[in-house]
C-alpha cells in the first residue's frame, strides 16, 4: 500500500494523487491538516512539506517526482 500526506491546497499534492489514479496504483491519502498523526509521521520523517510518499516497504520520498511515481506501477 502507498500512503499520501498531502493537504488539500497543495498542488504537487494532488499531481501526485491524480497520476497514482491513472496508473491504478492503489493509495490512502491522509491530510496533515486535519489529522494530527499523519502531520507526525511526516515529521517523524524529517520532512516539513507535503506531499511525503510513504511506502510499505518502508521508502519514502517529499515532493513531486513523477519518475518515482511512475515506478510504482511498474
Amino acid at each position: 500500500m502507498v500512503t499520501v500526506f498531502s493537504s488539500p491546497t497543495c498542488y504537487p499534492c494532488r499531481f501526485t494523487k491524480e497520476r497514482l489514479d491513472d496508473l491504478n496504483v492503489e493509495f490512502v491519502d491522509r491530510d496533515v491538516t486535519t489529522d494530527e498523526e499523519a502531520a507526525e509521521i511526516v515529521r517523524k520523517l524529517g520532512y516539513k512539506g507535503v506531499p511525503v510518499v510513504l511506502l510499505d516497504n518502508g521508502d519514502h520520498w517529499q515532493g513531486l517526482n513523477p519518475d518515482r511515481i511512475d515506478a510504482l506501477a511498474a
